[in-house]
């Protein structure tokens, strides 16, 4: 998800969380990947009460 500048702080990012939250087909939203260099959508997602709560590995390498 991301919001160009000049539309952030008018409740554009609210929206689309809540859109992207309405269509989820679970009774809560659990989990969301967040890379760890998008310091915005991390510091976005902190205020609207996201907690972090595990961290994940990932192999980058190919299987022969």
């Amino acid at each position: 998800m991301a919001v160009d500048k000049i539309w952030r702080d008018k409740g554009v990012g609210t929206a689309l969380l809540r859109e992207a939250i309405r269509q989820t087909h679970a009774p809560a939203l659990m989990f969301i990947n967040v890379d760890v260099a998008a310091q915005d959508l991390i510091s976005f997602l902190e205020r609207r009460y996201f907690k972090l709560v595990l961290k994940q590995y990932e192999m980058l390498m190919e299987i022969v």
